[in-house]
């Protein structure tokens, strides 16, 4: 991870629907639109059951030419809504069986060089900058107790770090959504 960045993902609903076309759906956070047409969907959908299908088997599952697929997955990578194509690893077969999140307090106006401190450490998945009594929520995964001790001593000897509180992952009930829930929920249809 060289670029690392903090991003705290918002989502506003919209209220009335009249202005959008019925084949298009309007998704929006505070800063940004993107208007998606039903097809930008439906190879969303696809591609988030299988990253690696290619232009020719979406053309036929969606009943389009490979060209528009392509067309339209490309205007999605353009735009920014696909960013990469991707895996999905089992962490536990690789011994990975600890999962923390930790809470952590940064002296004030430390967020810079915590980034600076926190990006070298490969065990941490996942860092949000939230609005809370923390500064930060941090997605660990670890081997073993050592390691997560390793990791806790190491974070508070950062400088810009005030306090932690750890919390213990007993056992992972849900763990990422799939993308024709989100869609189907946003319509309303579920």
């Amino acid at each position: 991870m060289n670029d690392f960045s903090f991003s705290v993902f918002q989502t506003s609903i919209i209220q009335n629907f009249s202005h959008i076309p019925k084949k298009s759906i309007m998704i929006t956070d505070d800063s940004s639109a993107t208007k998606l047409e039903e097809l930008d969907l439906d190879i969303l959908k696809i591609y988030s059951e299988d990253g690696r299908i290619s232009y020719r088997k979406l053309s036929e599952k969606l009943g389009k030419s490979p060209l528009t697929i392509k067309k339209h997955v490309k205007k999605l990578e353009n735009e920014g809504i696909i960013e990469d194509y991707g895996i999905n690893i089992n962490y536990e077969k690789l011994g990975y069986n600890i999962i923390a999140f930790i809470e952590v307090i940064l002296h004030k106006g430390n967020m810079s060089e915590f980034k600076k401190e926190i990006n070298l450490h490969p065990n941490i998945f996942a860092v949000y900058h939230i609005a809370d009594n923390y500064d930060a929520l941090l997605l660990a995964k670890l081997r073993s107790r050592d390691e997560l001790h390793e990791l806790l001593r190491s974070i508070s000897e950062f400088k810009s770090v005030m306090r932690t509180n750890t919390h213990f992952v007993l056992n992972v009930v849900k763990e990422g959504t799939d993308f024709t829930d989100l869609i189907d929920n946003f319509n309303g249809t579920r």
